[in-house]
């Protein structure tokens, strides 16, 4: 396999990652805080799911357009703004996962030249490594609620 092939699949198993990180977790350990400003499991989910929803728009723009501006999201306004404290948690890994398997799906049928330079690769290669990353924080989180509840 190529490393833009070996690129891709991490890519597409990244919500599998984030299913044996929640795999078993109570209800209470999947809203548990470990600190104040903190994010639970819920709303790393919930974050995850929208992140693969702005992916979505900026694959299709730098794939279909001639220098597309990529504009930031404020992460947590989005966190804050629209319910991640309690958006189910099921519903947000199923959107993660349908909107991942659709953006591998373009991806993977591009050609070199409509790869481009390294901002697409780039952004898959962030995106990637994204709910690895995150799969790491709800680990910590699930050791934080354990350590809290045996004392």
């Amino acid at each position: 396999m190529s490393d833009v092939s070996d690129l891709l699949e991490r890519y597409r198993r990244g919500t599998d990652v984030i299913s044996q990180a929640i795999e078993g977790a109570s209800a209470s350990e999947i809203d548990f805080k470990p600190a104040p400003g903190r994010w639970s499991i819920r709303q790393v989910v919930n974050h995850l799911a929208d992140a693969e929803a702005v992916a979505v728009f900026r694959f299709r723009s730098i794939i279909a357009e001639d220098n597309p501006k990529m504009t930031p999201f404020n992460q947590d306004l989005w966190a804050s703004r629209t319910d991640s404290e309690t958006r189910e948690l099921a519903r947000a890994l199923q959107i993660m996962r349908i909107l991942r398997e659709d953006n591998y799906e373009l991806l993977k049928g591009l050609s070199q030249e409509q790869r481009g330079e390294l901002t697409l690769l780039g952004l898959v290669e962030i995106l990637t490594n994204h709910p690895e990353k995150h799969a790491g924080q709800i680990r910590n989180n699930r050791s934080g609620y354990q350590a809290s509840q045996s004392k």
